[in-house]
Parts: C-alpha cells; sequence; structure tokens
C-alpha cells in the first residue's frame, strides 16, 4: 500500500496537483516532499516537473537548489557512465565490433537513454548489461585490463547470481555483467533467453558511433516487473522503479497479447500483476480495461505466486533480500548460497566493509559479518512482529 507521501509525490510527478495547493504548501511539507523524493530516487524528475509547471518559486530556495543539484549531479554522473562505457567498449577486439554489438542493456542503463527525456532524469548506481555468450570473454577481460574489481562472495556464486559485478576506483564505474535475467540456471525463476534475444533494437551510444541493443519495450516491461517483484519486493517498492513502468507503458506500444502469453512461459504471470497493479495504483497508468482482472483470475497457478505474494509482506532488509533469493533455488544451490553469505572472500568483504584492517586482523572481518547478519535479521524479526500485532489490532 503507497504512503501518503508516495501518493503526493507522485502526483507532482504527473503535474496533478492544482497551483493554488501548491502555494499554500508551508516550508515543512516542501522540506517533506524534497526529502522523499531523493529517497525515493526521482529528485531530478520533481525538478523537471516543477520547472515545466512554472512551481518551482514556491519552494524554499534552499529546497530548490536541492533539487536542481540533484538533477545536474545525476546529468554529469551518467555522462561519465555511458562515456567509460564507450571507452571499454571501444577496446573491444575489432572483429568483436560489430554492429549493433552482441550487448542489451538493461533497467536504468537503457531507460535513461529510451524512457526518459533527458539522461541527467534518471538515477542509478550502476550499469546492468547483458552479454550475449560471443563477447563475455573478451569484454570482461577488456574491464578487468581497464582495473574493474571482480566482486564475488565465493568461487561459483556468479552461477547461482547471473551476473558478475565488477566495481573500480569510482562509483560511477560499477557495472553488473549478466549472464542471465533474474538469476542464474540454480534459479527456477529465470527464463530461458532465447525469446528475449530476439526481442531486441539498436541503440546508439551517447556521443560515440558504438550501437549497442535494448529490449524492445514489451520484452523490457516484462523483465522490469519480474525483476522488481523477485528482486526487490518487498513492503516498500521504490517510486522510481514503479515511474519507470508508468513511462514505458505510457509512451512506448506495448503487445498486451504478446506480454501475457510471455509472462505465462515464464512462470512470470504473479510478478506482472503486482508490478502493475502497484504501477497503475500510484500513476493510474493506462492498462487495458479488464486486463488486471484477466491476470488474477491465471496468478495462482503461476510458478511465482508464492515468492511474490509472500515477499511482499517482508520489509525492506537485506534479510529479505536473502530470502527472495533462496526462494527460487534448488537445495544445492541454497547451500551454496548460505556458504558465501557466512564465509565469503576475504576480498569481498574488504570491499563491502572498507574497515581498512592491517592483515593480521583481517580475520576480524568475519565477526563483523556475522554480527551484521544478525543485526538486519533481529530488524527483520522486529519488523514482522510490529506489523502482524498491527494488523491483528486493525482486525478487532
Amino acid at each position: 500500500m503507497p504512503s501518503v507521501l508516495q501518493q503526493t509525490l507522485a502526483q507532482l510527478l504527473l503535474g496533478n496537483v492544482p497551483t493554488a495547493t501548491l502555494a499554500a504548501w508551508p516550508p515543512m511539507q516542501w522540506q517533506q516532499i524534497v526529502q522523499h523524493a531523493h529517497q525515493e530516487g526521482v529528485a531530478p524528475v520533481l525538478a523537471r516537473a516543477l520547472t515545466a509547471a512554472h512551481c518551482r518559486e514556491y519552494l524554499p530556495p534552499a529546497l530548490w537548489a536541492q533539487l536542481h543539484g540533484s538533477y545536474l549531479a545525476t546529468l554529469a554522473e551518467n555522462r561519465l557512465r555511458y562515456a567509460a562505457l564507450v571507452g571499454l567498449l571501444a577496446q573491444l577486439p575489432a572483429a568483436q565490433l560489430t554492429s549493433p554489438l552482441p550487448l542489451i542493456l538493461l533497467k536504468g542503463s537503457a531507460l535513461a537513454l529510451t524512457v526518459y527525456a533527458d539522461i541527467g532524469l534518471r538515477r542509478m548506481s550502476d550499469l546492468d548489461l547483458l552479454v550475449l555468450p560471443a563477447l563475455r570473454t573478451d569484454l570482461l577481460r577488456v574491464c578487468q585490463q581497464a582495473g574493474l574489481q571482480r566482486v564475488a562472495m565465493q568461487p561459483g556464486i556468479e552461477q547461482i547470481t547471473g551476473q558478475v559485478q565488477l566495481t573500480g576506483d569510482s562509483y560511477l564505474l560499477a557495472m553488473d555483467l549478466h549472464w542471465h535475467l533474474i538469476a542464474g540456471n540454480a534459479d527456477r525463476r529465470a527464463p530461458a533467453l532465447d525469446w528475449f534475444y530476439t526481442q531486441t533494437a539498436p541503440l546508439t551510444l551517447p556521443d560515440s558511433t558504438i550501437t549497442v541493443q535494448h529490449f524492445t519495450p514489451t520484452a523490457h516491461l516484462l523483465y522490469l516487473a519480474a525483476h522488481l517483484m523477485l528482486r526487490h519486493a518487498g513492503t516498500h517498492l521504490h517510486l522510481r522503479w514503479l515511474y519507470d513502468l508508468h513511462l514505458l507503458i505510457s509512451h512506448h506500444p506495448i503487445d498486451w497479447r504478446l506480454l501475457y502469453r510471455q509472462a505465462t512461459v515464464c512462470g512470470w504471470l504473479a510478478s506482472l500483476h503486482a508490478a502493475l497493479t502497484a504501477t497503475h495504483a500510484l500513476f493510474a497508468t493506462p492498462i487495458p480495461a479488464g486486463y488486471l482482472h484477466g491476470l488474477a483470475e491465471h496468478i495462482p497457478t503461476s510458478p511465482d505466486y508464492a515468492s511474490v505474494y509472500t515477499s511482499q509482506s517482508l520489509p525492506a532488509t537485506q534479510t529479505a533480500r536473502a530470502w527472495q533469493q533462496f526462494a527460487g533455488l534448488t537445495w544445492q544451490g541454497r547451500l551454496h548460497l548460505l556458504g558465501a553469505l557466512l564465509f565469503p572472500s576475504r576480498e569481498y568483504l574488504i570491499w563491502r566493509y572498507p574497515l581498512h584492517l592491517p592483515p593480521p586482523l583481517l580475520l576480524l572481518y568475519y565477526p563483523y559479518r556475522w554480527l551484521d547478519i544478525l543485526r538486519d535479521g533481529a530488524q527483520t524479526l522486529a519488523q514482522l512482529v510490529v506489523t502482524y500485532w498491527s494488523q491483528k489490532e486493525l482486525a478487532r
């Protein structure tokens, strides 16, 4: 259920709040709105929406400076991210530099260039790339030669997560190279990729002649819905992710019949229904009449049903996210993941917890890790207990 602040912020992004209402808001209310926009990752979009509505003068100057500064920072960061990607791809062997490259931009990496009017409007923490088999070895080699560090909790864990995580000296150089969608082969929720490979279109990277690929609107909508509900679901869904879906649906042609058929094939009907329902509730997103009802009739038989609707009662904690990962794995995969969580590599611990311990004390990273897991687990349990008793009181 979206909070009041989420609902207000959504209406601001849509330009649906009357000017007289905005003019009457006190500075304290604006402060709450701006703070929440930063937390939800939509501060740049709010700055653009208020400018388009000629309402920026209603904000206290310091708050407007925060919003505008977020846009400028996002614009600069994303320009650097794409420039870094262009630089890396330019180092590939000449035989690999086909057009388009066998490389598909995912999530914010693609949306910033295809759905948003300006790359400064879509905040992101890294670049997500689905790398086709023909390019994997060369691209990974180029990234590591450029100084990017491969971050893995344990050897082989990337077969479970379905991606290789890379990070550099700057957070702007972080990227995830995906071999699969959602998770690796050990996860029953991961789809076969044959259909997705056919649902692409060329995309030229900014300020370059290098052309990669991105999913068609229908394929990207399906993937985003599944990723959102199977990897990030909880009691709080960030407004930024739902706004992505709203823009994709509102401004791009969606083949709704194909969407339903492929969601059935992938076992993602429950994910699609939950994501579309949440998006429509906040933004009144134009979804064909009866579509959500039709999905609802079939979701109890969908393989992702239990994962999606159980996870929606969970708090947004690392423990809850780990549970989501465990839910789709085989028992062998669960044991591997559990071992990786409890006994990750030293390199991973040094990256994850920048404690700057001297070499003789490196083993102290492990008790620190275990205490962090216990703390997050206790926080998760406490939130679940509070939610349970709150619901019980409301039911009386």
